[in-house]
């Protein structure tokens, strides 16, 4: 009887400690860390302000800054043919 209760204890801690990493994300959460990790290797943050280069294909390159730069997500309609191509 003690063991049960132990592994139930032991149980319940565990389900109540697990990271939310481990959770199931949606598709919505996912496509957002996705767009994230992306832009952060585009845009240098220094101090408050946020900075973009651009290098030119014959040669060159341009800085621009960037006001509250945010990602925002769409959903696209995914056609036959997506969906064919194993696209959801």
């Amino acid at each position: 009887m003690r063991l049960v209760i132990l592994l139930l204890i032991v149980t319940g801690c565990f389900l109540a400690c697990t990271p939310d990493s481990l959770a199931p994300r949606s598709i919505d959460d996912e496509a957002k860390a996705e767009a994230d990790k992306f832009w952060s290797t585009q845009i240098t943050k220094c101090g408050n302000d946020y900075y973009r280069k651009l290098e030119f294909y014959r040669g060159g390159e341009s800085w621009y800054e960037l006001k509250a730069p945010s990602v925002r997500i769409s959903p696209a309609v995914v056609t036959d043919a997506d969906r064919l191509n194993g696209l959801e």
